[in-house]
């Protein structure tokens, strides 16, 4: 069945882990007004919803940090409302 917000949110905060990322400050928030935002479609509030959405940020996060000279452990392994993918 779906999955509200909270249940997504969880979804990506284990696959953060799984993968070595920690959300930094404000992502959770961000996050759940994120997936209370996205229309709630077929698709929508599966698991699969959550891992696109944690794809998506670690792609994001990649592009913002390669744009740093000299990046920190923090900068590296911190995920951000900034790389959150633009809502639907």
């Amino acid at each position: 069945g779906d999955y509200a917000p909270e249940q997504l949110l969880r979804i990506v905060e284990q696959q953060a882990e799984e993968h070595e990322y920690h959300l930094g400050e404000g992502a959770r928030q961000a996050l759940l007004g994120y997936f209370a935002r996205l229309p709630k479609g077929p698709s929508f509030g599966n698991g699969r919803t959550a891992r696109q959405t944690f794809e998506a940020m670690v792609e994001r996060h990649a592009g913002r940090v390669a744009q740093l000279p000299d990046p920190s452990t923090d900068d590296l392994t911190l995920l951000y409302p900034s790389d959150l993918p633009d809502s639907a």
